[in-house]
């Protein structure tokens, strides 16, 4: 489900809720925002958990390239430098990440 697709009440919900005795207008109206503000605040703590795995586990693999590179000699300045991209990216994704979950 989107964040899109979490539907608030429409209007003949709330003519139905306040029309109905046995239901609490307020209450229904109360428990359906909620209801919507939990399912997006789920997205958004699915997402940056997401963003966190993929964030750590693609730079340890450029680390470890880049560690391998330089370790056998052959490429150390290209080892270097995927080491410094992978710290780089690590650092941006998280940050972007957290930015975007705040939202």
């Amino acid at each position: 489900m989107t964040i899109a697709a979490v539907r608030a009440p429409s209007c003949a919900d709330i003519q139905a809720w306040s029309t109905d005795p046995e239901i609490d207008a307020e209450a229904a109206i109360t428990a359906a925002i909620a209801e919507a503000e939990w399912e997006i605040r789920k997205k958004a703590l699915w997402y940056f958990a997401l963003g966190l795995l993929v964030a750590l586990i693609c730079p340890a693999g450029a680390l470890l390239t880049g560690y391998l590179s330089a370790k056998l000699g052959a490429l150390s300045v290209v080892g270097a430098a995927v080491s410094l991209y992978g710290l780089l990216q690590m650092l941006f994704a998280v940050g972007h990440t957290v930015d975007t979950a705040s939202d």
